[in-house]
């Protein structure tokens, strides 16, 4: 999955900033045996970033896509679907980060004007377009 989570008070998105190993990108990862995209996405965003509490808005079609994993060093070919979460409130609690994940990344919150200059990634990129165009 690739989830994408708005502060809707100011309009902003959560990104994971991973500085040389790959830059800005959204909150990834997979989904378990016998989990529901849309828990898998709250699972994801709740062990990489703390927030729990966001409300699922919406998701696009499942995309073919070929990438490179910086954190685990290995080539990648996945099915994913993109998923808009709004943030309820700003109450965070512990990250659950994988050892290949700790101290490696930044949380930053980006407005659309950012993500069109940082954000690299073309599925991230892509997900952002789909899910964004026509609901700002």
């Amino acid at each position: 999955i690739v989830a994408l989570v708005r502060n809707p008070k100011d309009n902003t998105f959560l990104s994971i900033n991973w500085g040389k190993q790959g830059g800005n990108i959204f909150i990834g990862g997979g989904v378990d045996e016998g989990e529901y995209l849309v828990e898998a996405a709250k699972r994801e965003i709740a062990e990489e970033t703390g927030y729990t509490n966001v409300e699922f808005i919406a998701q696009t079609e499942d995309v073919h896509h070929s990438y490179y994993a910086h954190s685990k060093g290995v080539a990648r070919r996945i099915l994913a679907t993109g998923l808009l979460f709004d943030l309820i409130d700003e109450s965070q609690g512990d990250q659950k980060l994988e050892k290949d994940e700790q101290d490696k990344f930044t949380i930053d919150w980006l407005n659309t004007d950012q993500i069109e200059e940082v954000v690299k990634d073309e599925l991230h990129k892509f997900v952002f377009g789909k899910l964004i165009n026509g609901l700002i």
